[in-house]
Protein backbone atom coordinates (compact mmCIF):
# COMPACT_ATOMS: atom_id res chain seq x y z
CA UNK A 1 0.00 0.00 0.00
CA UNK A 2 2.55 2.58 1.00
CA UNK A 3 4.63 1.77 -2.18
CA UNK A 4 0.97 2.51 -4.33
CA UNK A 5 0.88 5.82 -2.26
CA UNK A 6 4.27 6.78 -3.05
CA UNK A 7 3.69 5.80 -6.34
CA UNK A 8 0.80 8.03 -7.04
CA UNK A 9 2.82 10.74 -5.53
CA UNK A 10 5.47 10.33 -7.56
CA UNK A 11 3.21 10.72 -11.05
CA UNK A 12 1.61 13.09 -10.08
CA UNK A 13 4.87 15.63 -9.20
CA UNK A 14 5.70 14.37 -12.86
CA UNK A 15 2.36 15.56 -14.21
CA UNK A 16 2.15 18.65 -12.66
CA UNK A 17 5.88 19.27 -13.91
CA UNK A 18 4.69 18.26 -17.33
CA UNK A 19 1.46 20.74 -16.82
CA UNK A 20 4.06 23.46 -15.86
CA UNK A 21 5.81 23.68 -19.42
CA UNK A 22 2.16 22.81 -21.06
CA UNK A 23 3.70 19.44 -22.82
CA UNK A 24 0.57 18.11 -24.63
CA UNK A 25 2.09 15.10 -25.30
CA UNK A 26 3.78 13.89 -22.20
CA UNK A 27 0.50 14.71 -20.87
CA UNK A 28 -1.52 12.47 -22.91
CA UNK A 29 0.38 9.52 -23.08
CA UNK A 30 0.55 9.60 -19.10
CA UNK A 31 -3.31 10.31 -19.03
CA UNK A 32 -3.70 7.17 -21.25
CA UNK A 33 -1.70 5.53 -19.12
CA UNK A 34 -3.40 6.59 -15.67
CA UNK A 35 -6.89 6.58 -16.91
CA UNK A 36 -8.57 3.12 -16.05
CA UNK A 37 -6.80 3.49 -12.56
CA UNK A 38 -7.98 7.19 -11.99
CA UNK A 39 -11.78 6.95 -13.72
CA UNK A 40 -12.63 3.56 -11.21
CA UNK A 41 -11.35 4.13 -7.78
CA UNK A 42 -12.80 6.80 -6.10
CA UNK A 43 -9.68 7.55 -3.79
CA UNK A 44 -7.53 7.98 -7.09
CA UNK A 45 -9.96 10.27 -8.92
CA UNK A 46 -10.07 12.29 -6.16
CA UNK A 47 -6.11 12.74 -5.53
CA UNK A 48 -6.18 13.38 -9.16
CA UNK A 49 -9.36 15.66 -9.84
CA UNK A 50 -7.81 19.10 -9.19
CA UNK A 51 -4.91 18.00 -11.49
CA UNK A 52 -6.90 17.05 -14.13
CA UNK A 53 -9.31 20.07 -14.19
CA UNK A 54 -6.02 22.48 -14.25
CA UNK A 55 -5.06 20.52 -17.48
CA UNK A 56 -8.62 21.01 -19.01
CA UNK A 57 -8.50 24.59 -18.62
CA UNK A 58 -4.97 25.15 -20.29
CA UNK A 59 -7.08 24.65 -23.36
CA UNK A 60 -3.98 22.48 -24.66
CA UNK A 61 -4.65 19.29 -26.93
CA UNK A 62 -5.25 16.26 -24.20
CA UNK A 63 -8.55 14.34 -25.22
CA UNK A 64 -7.64 11.94 -22.25
CA UNK A 65 -8.07 14.36 -19.53
CA UNK A 66 -11.30 15.71 -21.00
CA UNK A 67 -12.82 12.12 -21.37
CA UNK A 68 -11.58 11.24 -17.37
CA UNK A 69 -13.06 14.49 -15.83
CA UNK A 70 -16.13 13.76 -17.84
CA UNK A 71 -16.28 10.09 -16.47
CA UNK A 72 -15.66 11.71 -12.82
CA UNK A 73 -18.61 14.65 -13.42
CA UNK A 74 -20.61 11.96 -14.32
CA UNK A 75 -19.80 8.73 -11.96
CA UNK A 76 -19.02 10.84 -8.89
CA UNK A 77 -21.09 14.09 -9.10
CA UNK A 78 -23.88 13.25 -11.42
CA UNK A 79 -22.69 16.39 -13.39
CA UNK A 80 -24.47 15.62 -16.64
CA UNK A 81 -23.69 19.17 -17.95
CA UNK A 82 -20.44 19.34 -17.13
CA UNK A 83 -19.41 15.44 -17.87
CA UNK A 84 -21.41 16.70 -21.52
CA UNK A 85 -18.87 19.36 -22.16
CA UNK A 86 -16.16 17.79 -21.51
CA UNK A 87 -17.03 14.38 -23.44
CA UNK A 88 -17.48 16.88 -26.29
CA UNK A 89 -14.04 18.50 -25.87
CA UNK A 90 -12.84 15.10 -26.09
CA UNK A 91 -14.25 14.80 -28.78
CA UNK A 92 -13.22 17.71 -30.32
CA UNK A 93 -9.97 16.80 -29.54
CA UNK A 94 -10.11 13.57 -31.53
CA UNK A 95 -11.14 10.91 -29.00
CA UNK A 96 -12.48 7.52 -30.69
CA UNK A 97 -13.38 6.57 -27.73
CA UNK A 98 -15.00 9.68 -26.63
CA UNK A 99 -16.92 8.92 -30.03
CA UNK A 100 -17.74 5.75 -29.12
CA UNK A 101 -19.28 6.82 -25.68
CA UNK A 102 -21.52 9.28 -27.32
CA UNK A 103 -22.42 6.95 -29.59
CA UNK A 104 -23.76 4.72 -26.48
CA UNK A 105 -25.39 7.46 -24.29
CA UNK A 106 -27.63 8.76 -28.01
CA UNK A 107 -28.53 5.16 -28.64
CA UNK A 108 -29.99 5.70 -24.86
CA UNK A 109 -27.78 3.12 -22.88
CA UNK A 110 -26.65 4.78 -20.04
CA UNK A 111 -26.04 7.51 -17.21
CA UNK A 112 -26.82 10.42 -19.48
CA UNK A 113 -29.87 9.64 -20.02
CA UNK A 114 -31.67 12.32 -17.91
CA UNK A 115 -29.71 14.97 -19.44
CA UNK A 116 -28.81 13.81 -23.13
CA UNK A 117 -32.09 12.76 -24.86
CA UNK A 118 -31.70 9.80 -26.64
CA UNK A 119 -31.47 9.49 -30.75
CA UNK A 120 -30.69 5.75 -31.96
CA UNK A 121 -30.26 7.11 -35.34
CA UNK A 122 -27.43 9.19 -34.59
CA UNK A 123 -25.70 7.13 -32.33
CA UNK A 124 -25.81 3.88 -34.80
CA UNK A 125 -24.14 6.16 -37.27
CA UNK A 126 -21.50 7.36 -34.83
CA UNK A 127 -20.68 3.51 -33.80
CA UNK A 128 -21.24 2.38 -37.40
CA UNK A 129 -18.41 4.66 -38.58
CA UNK A 130 -16.08 4.30 -35.78
CA UNK A 131 -16.51 0.25 -36.35
CA UNK A 132 -15.02 1.39 -39.82
CA UNK A 133 -12.80 4.05 -39.38
CA UNK A 134 -11.01 3.94 -36.54
CA UNK A 135 -7.35 3.22 -35.86
CA UNK A 136 -7.99 2.58 -32.22
CA UNK A 137 -8.85 -1.70 -31.83
CA UNK A 138 -10.38 -1.50 -28.86
CA UNK A 139 -12.51 1.26 -29.54
CA UNK A 140 -13.20 -0.70 -32.95
CA UNK A 141 -14.30 -3.90 -31.73
CA UNK A 142 -16.33 -2.03 -28.87
CA UNK A 143 -18.56 0.11 -31.71
CA UNK A 144 -18.25 -3.23 -34.05
CA UNK A 145 -20.30 -5.49 -30.78
CA UNK A 146 -22.11 -2.19 -29.86
CA UNK A 147 -23.64 -1.53 -33.16
CA UNK A 148 -24.49 -4.95 -34.30
CA UNK A 149 -26.01 -5.43 -31.09
CA UNK A 150 -28.10 -2.65 -31.30
CA UNK A 151 -29.06 -3.75 -34.80
CA UNK A 152 -29.93 -7.10 -34.06
CA UNK A 153 -32.32 -6.32 -30.98
CA UNK A 154 -33.91 -3.52 -32.89
CA UNK A 155 -34.13 -5.06 -36.41
CA UNK A 156 -34.09 -8.24 -39.24
CA UNK A 157 -32.07 -9.09 -41.71
CA UNK A 158 -35.17 -7.85 -44.05
CA UNK A 159 -34.72 -4.51 -42.87
CA UNK A 160 -31.41 -3.16 -42.47
CA UNK A 161 -28.73 -1.90 -45.68
CA UNK A 162 -26.14 -4.35 -47.10
CA UNK A 163 -23.45 -2.32 -44.85
CA UNK A 164 -24.92 -2.53 -41.62
CA UNK A 165 -25.43 -6.71 -42.85
CA UNK A 166 -21.81 -7.02 -43.52
CA UNK A 167 -21.32 -5.45 -39.79
CA UNK A 168 -23.41 -7.68 -38.01
CA UNK A 169 -21.86 -10.66 -40.03
CA UNK A 170 -18.30 -9.58 -38.96
CA UNK A 171 -19.89 -9.02 -35.26
CA UNK A 172 -21.65 -12.83 -35.46
CA UNK A 173 -18.55 -14.44 -36.70
CA UNK A 174 -16.17 -13.19 -33.90
CA UNK A 175 -17.38 -14.99 -30.84
CA UNK A 176 -14.96 -13.01 -28.68
CA UNK A 177 -17.12 -10.01 -29.57
CA UNK A 178 -20.47 -11.48 -28.93
CA UNK A 179 -22.46 -9.93 -26.29
CA UNK A 180 -24.01 -13.74 -24.47
CA UNK A 181 -27.35 -12.32 -24.49
CA UNK A 182 -27.51 -11.11 -28.18
CA UNK A 183 -26.97 -15.22 -29.13
CA UNK A 184 -31.05 -15.21 -29.07
CA UNK A 185 -31.45 -11.95 -31.06
CA UNK A 186 -28.98 -12.99 -33.76
CA UNK A 187 -31.30 -16.35 -34.31
CA UNK A 188 -34.27 -13.95 -34.69
CA UNK A 189 -32.25 -11.56 -36.67
CA UNK A 190 -31.12 -14.18 -39.15
CA UNK A 191 -34.40 -16.11 -39.06
CA UNK A 192 -35.80 -12.73 -40.58
CA UNK A 193 -38.21 -12.13 -37.38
Amino acid sequence: MKQEIYDELETSVYLEHLVETKNENEIEKLLKIKKHKIINNREIAEFYSDLIKEICDLKIKTPTAHLILSHLYLDYENNYEKSYYHLSRAIYYGSDEAKWFMGIYLLGNSKMQPFLKPHPKTGLEILKKLAKTTENTTVQSLSTSSAASYIVRNFNIKEISEEEKELVDSYSSDNSLIITDDYFFLALFYAGE
